[in-house]
């Protein structure tokens, strides 16, 4: 209504490429490659609905591309142009299975950064612990064990009443995932590596703090 098509744009990008691509249909993998027929049918459907209310979505922003889409989709029954705009019953949000996910998501997202970061080997699995878990961080492990070991790329989930030497951890809600990393990363070179990547941040600070000192620098900024 406010013409902000931009922010329409934004929008839809983040939940079609991240929450839909990147997210569901990773999520969906296992079941579709297992042996569970029903389960299997359940997630196509849901699958196929998704693009359908996607590419209505979409068509505004890039029609030709919607359009073939939808002849795929819809067998040839009609342009989407001239389709109906979907209208979502309010039921079909459900807060509790959406925070859920969101926590599983931001819990795989939180263990790649740190392995990024310290420059953990893509390959390698390493164990997983998992400290101060409330029963609704248990309960959502396990329903979520197989997407978190693959995803993450972790060998095993171990519940732990205190953080091990030689590992690394991150929070997500008050709940402290930990890696184990001695055996696949040297610690120590990690700390130096860090140490001199802070003296170079802070060398740039002080660069910069120095700049802004400078009435002459400010005056021809």
């Amino acid at each position: 209504e406010a013409y902000r098509f931009d922010d329409a744009a934004n929008r839809l990008y983040a939940f079609v490429w991240g929450g839909f691509c990147d997210w569901y249909l990773e999520f969906s993998k296992p079941i579709l490659q297992g042996e569970d027929a029903p389960a299997q049918a359940e997630t196509r459907a849901t699958i196929g609905w998704v693009l359908a209310q996607i590419v209505h979505l979409l068509h505004p922003l890039m029609p030709y591309v919607t359009e073939e889409v939808w002849a795929q989709l819809s067998g040839g029954a009609g342009l989407l142009l001239t389709a109906g705009w979907p209208e979502l019953a309010a039921d079909l949000h459900d807060p509790a299975r959406a925070a859920e996910m969101d926590w599983v998501v931001a819990a795989i997202s939180a263990i790649r950064a740190v392995r990024s970061e310290i420059n953990v080997p893509a390959a390698a699995r390493v164990p997983l612990l998992v400290k101060d878990a409330d029963d609704t961080v248990a309960a959502r492990l396990d329903r979520h064990r197989e997407h978190i070991l693959r995803l993450a790329r972790v060998e095993t989930i171990e519940l732990v009443e205190a953080v091990p030497s030689g590992s690394v951890a991150v929070v997500v809600d008050g709940t402290s995932l930990i890696l184990r990393l001695g055996d696949v990363v040297d610690l120590t070179q990690e700390k130096t590596r860090l140490g001199k990547e802070i003296g170079r941040l802070d060398a740039d600070l002080a660069k910069f703090a120095a700049k802004l000192g400078n009435p002459g620098f400010l005056a021809k900024a």
